[in-house]
């Protein structure tokens, strides 16, 4: 479209509607853009007319278009003239020319072009073509937060919650501008406030809030709210526990690129499966059905399931389901010990001290007495320290 002076009524309010969505433009030129430039051109009071909670008013629209035309063409003819020197900035950032990137970036950003005063913000944080500056990168980060832009304001809050820049960390506005930035449709600002809210940062803990905001990020593809919402499942929190409902949003985190979603499955699945193994271990046990059992008990051990080596070794032990072994049994004790198992450490206390399956060693034996000791005495304080706030309460 073109964007030079236009006479008509018609036309003028055409771009004033234009100019505040974005339609024929990169993007919308903001309406506190639109106020400075009325500033700068002296009359501010007519500017004031033209809009009532952001919308430009049809009426007084047609009313002083030919005073909007002029401000709108000085504000697209600045867009346009930012625009050709912030593309110049990122050539010589693709180029690794930061210095002279940052410089042209500069340029722009003193104008009011926000994507330039982002890249100033984070050039200026990781110290690329200048010295860190996380003072002057915080107040880049502010002037676009200042513009209504989401990405500013993204950044602005992620200093703000780290206490960078120079100022103390600060989780109530930090929580305020990912709302900001979050309603404008940034998805990693509506992950952080979801997180804050899951967490009692900055506001109190309010898993319904939370949901919210991970709802909308997942919803356009955010990978770390996907995983947020299988959290919430998970736990139970503002839901009653579903490890189906988690499982699912888990494998659509993994799909969207979140690699830390695949241990979070791998675990439901384990549990899912020690749910389903270790009833059908227990009858064909008690009903006599060893070799049956020792194979149940044999998945859930490859799982990684504490209990499930040492009912192996018990069983190897005893020659139950299988022929006798001591060797077999002890290497399962001790699996089963290494991942906390008291009763599978004492047996391997037993074992190597009469050197039954492993050679005898009255040293490793005492390890492994010591270390079931030690195991006890720590569920023994455990179990006492309750007991003493129990009494407390009454």
């Amino acid at each position: 479209m073109d964007t030079t002076l236009f006479q008509s009524g018609k036309d003028g309010y055409l771009l004033s509607l234009y100019a505040m969505y974005g339609k024929s433009f990169q993007q919308p030129i903001p309406l506190n853009g639109l106020k400075s430039a009325s500033v700068k051109s002296g009359s501010p009071s007519y500017m004031s007319l033209l809009y009532e909670d952001g919308t430009v008013l049809e009426a007084d629209g047609r009313r002083y278009s030919s005073y909007l035309c002029a401000v709108l063409n000085e504000s697209v003819k600045n867009v346009a003239e930012c625009a050709a020197v912030f593309s110049q900035g990122q050539q010589a950032y693709e180029q690794e020319n930061y210095a002279g990137a940052l410089e042209l970036f500069w340029e722009a950003a003193k104008r009011d072009y926000i994507p330039a005063q982002i890249c100033c913000g984070k050039m200026y944080a990781a110290g690329k073509g200048t010295e860190e500056d996380k003072e002057k990168a915080l107040d880049w980060f502010r002037k676009a937060a200042i513009l209504d832009d989401a990405t500013g304001q993204l950044y602005y809050a992620k200093m703000r919650y780290n206490g960078e820049g120079g100022e103390k960390k600060d989780m109530e506005s930090a929580l305020f501008d990912f709302c900001a930035s979050g309603e404008h449709g940034n998805a990693e600002a509506q992950y952080r406030a979801g997180s804050m809210y899951r967490d009692g940062e900055g506001t109190k803990a309010d898993d319904d809030k939370a949901f919210t905001w991970f709802n909308r990020a997942a919803e356009p593809g955010y990978a770390k709210a996907m995983s947020a919402l299988g959290d919430l499942h998970e736990r139970g929190l503002g839901f009653s526990v579903s490890e189906d409902r988690a499982l699912d949003w888990y494998i659509k985190a993994r799909d969207a690129g979140d690699e830390s979603a695949q241990e979070k499955i791998d675990r439901i699945e384990k549990h899912k499966r020690k749910l389903l193994y270790t009833p059908k271990a227990q009858n064909a046990y008690k009903s006599g059905d060893y070799e049956r059992a020792l194979e149940w008990w044999w998945l859930l051990a490859k799982d990684g399931d504490m209990e499930a080596p040492f009912k192996c070794g018990e069983m190897y032990d005893k020659g139950l389901g299988t022929e006798k072994d001591s060797v077999k049994a002890f290497f399962r004790y001790e699996k089963a010990a290494e991942q906390g198992c008291s009763d599978a450490m004492l047996q391997c206390g037993i074992m190597c001290r009469e050197g039954d399956g492993t050679e005898q060693s009255e040293e490793r034996a005492q390890y492994w007495f010591d270390w079931n000791m030690q195991l006890l005495g720590q569920h023994l304080g455990g179990f006492f320290g309750k007991l003493e706030k129990d009494v407390e309460k009454g």
